[in-house]
């Protein structure tokens, strides 16, 4: 039918036979090539940055914003603010080292004397030191936003292939939410029941 037939009549060459290109067939099945070739990305690679002022690139972002990315922000967006309440709540909940460690009488507070304290909490059954279930309600949902989070930015940094470096605040963030996750952690079995962080650990 000659009304699918794009205007400038282009011929493409599929499977060793050529044909007309439809008007909503793309010039190629390659996904990667689809995505490096598209307007913005080439502006964005290139040297000068001024061109993504001009109109024909700012209709395109708007057009961009309107059709998902304004959706996509507003949902990182919700995200955001439930692992920032989820987060701050775990650290008021999460007293300092040495308040565990003087609830069995231990003044100096070590690292390696993290588990000695730790088992000492659980064999005097110091309530106090134990996690309730809001609290490893509110661990899992912590657990949850970081590997959200972190996958999240993975994905940001890949699509900066080949220039990974172009922009230092994925890794920033990347590198913030990966030791949010190392605090909140329990490293070892014999912290999993308690509130209790390891100096090193809650300095983080």
């Amino acid at each position: 039918k000659t009304s699918n037939i794009t205007d400038n009549g282009a011929l493409v060459k599929c499977c060793g036979v050529f044909k007309y290109r439809t008007k909503y067939e793309p010039y190629t099945g390659d996904s990667y090539t689809l995505v490096r070739n598209h307007p913005l990305f080439i502006v964005s690679d290139s040297e000068n940055q001024s061109l993504m002022e001009h109109s024909f690139c700012q209709t395109l972002r708007a057009r961009k914003y309107s059709q998902f990315g304004q959706y996509l922000l507003v949902f990182s967006f919700i995200l955001y603010i439930l692992y920032l309440i989820t987060y701050t709540t775990i650290m008021l909940r999460t007293k300092h080292p040495q308040y565990f460690y003087s609830l069995v009488n231990e003044t100096s507070i070590h690292n390696y004397m993290c588990e000695s304290v730790a088992n000492r909490l659980i064999s005097y059954n110091i309530s106090e030191a134990y996690k309730d279930n809001t609290f490893k309600n509110l661990k899992v949902g912590v657990y949850t936003f970081l590997c959200l989070f972190i996958a999240k930015n993975l994905v940001l940094i890949l699509t900066l292939f080949p220039r990974l470096f172009r922009k230092a605040s994925y890794y920033l963030e990347a590198a913030a939410l990966i030791l949010a996750f190392v605090c909140v952690l329990d490293h070892d079995h014999w912290l999993s029941l308690l509130l209790l962080r390891c100096p090193t650990q809650y300095q983080v």
